[in-house]
């Protein structure tokens, strides 16, 4: 590669441009990695854990958790946690406005309790964080 007489010069044919597209690239490929190892860490977990955003739409969810509702993830991405994992307390509905996740992110504090899973026997411990 031929470079130009400054020490401190681009070789030339790369651009700043491009050598910052590079390290870009590099970037990218490096946080593709990162995140497909949580995916195989988290997945391997035998509870069930969803991720949702600050207005409470399902981001990721593990296997686990996808087996739990019943549907495959690609069905549950985008979709509020209340409308997906349906809770009932003392086989009364959970209102939106009282599902834990959303309770955990309007308070910003953890918030847990024992709750069924509507249209089931199942009784599950959740635990919410902000």
């Amino acid at each position: 590669m031929q470079t130009t007489g400054s020490p401190s010069a681009q070789p030339t044919g790369i651009s700043p441009e491009s050598a910052g597209a590079d390290s870009q690239d590099a970037m990218l490929r490096q946080l593709r990695g990162t995140l497909g190892r949580l995916e195989v860490a988290l997945g391997s977990i035998s509870d069930a854990i969803v991720w949702t955003s600050a207005d409470e739409m399902i981001e990721w969810s593990n296997a686990v958790f996808d087996r739990l509702v019943g549907k495959p993830r690609i069905e549950t991405l985008g979709h509020r946690i209340s409308a997906v994992l349906v809770l009932e307390e003392n086989g009364v509905p959970v209102p939106a406005q009282s599902h834990p996740v959303r309770l955990a992110l309007l308070d910003g504090k953890e918030t847990s309790g024992v709750y069924g899973l509507a249209g089931t026997t199942r009784q599950l411990e959740i635990l919410a964080r902000p």
